[in-house]
């Protein structure tokens, strides 16, 4: 891989990363507004949860796979 490539892999990871942990603060206020609990969020705040943590647990699964990439990359 180029110079090149690995900028932009190290700039993809950190803007996920960004994205990941601003994600992370959204779930994080949700839960807070029921004081911590998912057993007393409504319906639509209780899909739109489901629907932060599933996107949340992506980034994470993409961020995983960019750090392999990144860092046992030079072993190839």
């Amino acid at each position: 891989m180029t110079d090149g490539g690995l900028s932009e892999e190290f700039l993809r990871y950190r803007v996920l990363v960004e994205d990941y942990e601003a994600l992370d603060a959204k779930i994080d206020a949700l839960l807070a507004s029921y004081k911590g609990s998912l057993d007393k969020m409504v319906g639509a705040d209780k899909q739109h949860y489901r629907e932060m943590s599933h996107q949340r647990d992506e980034m994470l699964n993409e961020m995983r796979i960019l750090e392999q990439s990144l860092f046992d990359g030079d072993d190839a």
